[in-house]
C-alpha cells in the first residue's frame, strides 16, 4: 500500500512537471530556431560594418557548420535565400542522402519541440469547450 503511494506521487510529480517542461523545449527550440535563421542577415551586417570577411564570435557554431562537410543546407540558405556568395574551396557534390535525412528529421523535431505545449494546451482546451457547449 505504501509503495503504491509513492508510486502515485511520482506519477503526480512527473505529470506537473511534463508541462513546464514541454514549454522549455518549446522555448529551447524556438532560440535554436531564430538562431540558425538570423544568422545571415546578423553576419552580413557584420561583415558590411567590419568590413572584413569574419564571422561575429558568437556565430562560431554556425561558420563550423558551414565550413564542414554537412554545411550543404546552411550554404544554401545563406546563398540563395539571402545572396551572402559564400564560396566554398572543395566539390560541389553536396551533402550525402542521409545528411538532408538527418537534416530533415532535426528539423521536424525543433518544429514539434515548438509545437507540443501548443498541441497540449489546444488538447486540454477542447473538452472544456464541449462541455460548455453542452
Amino acid at each position: 500500500m505504501k509503495a503504491r503511494n509513492i508510486a502515485l506521487r511520482v506519477g503526480d510529480a512527473a505529470d506537473s512537471l511534463a508541462e513546464p517542461a514541454a514549454w522549455l523545449g518549446g522555448a529551447v527550440a524556438f532560440v535554436v530556431l531564430v538562431y540558425l535563421l538570423t544568422a545571415p542577415p546578423i553576419i552580413l551586417a557584420h561583415v558590411k560594418q567590419t568590413g572584413s570577411g569574419s564571422f561575429p564570435g558568437g556565430y562560431g557554431p554556425v561558420e563550423m557548420l558551414i565550413e564542414s562537410d554537412f554545411g550543404g543546407p546552411m550554404v544554401w540558405y545563406f546563398n540563395d535565400v539571402w545572396g551572402a556568395g559564400l564560396i566554398l574551396i572543395g566539390g560541389d557534390e553536396g551533402p550525402p542522402w542521409y545528411i538532408i535525412a538527418v537534416y530533415a528529421v532535426l528539423g521536424a523535431a525543433l518544429l514539434s519541440a515548438l509545437a507540443l505545449p501548443f498541441w497540449k494546451a489546444w488538447r486540454r482546451r477542447k473538452p472544456y469547450e464541449a462541455e460548455q457547449a453542452a
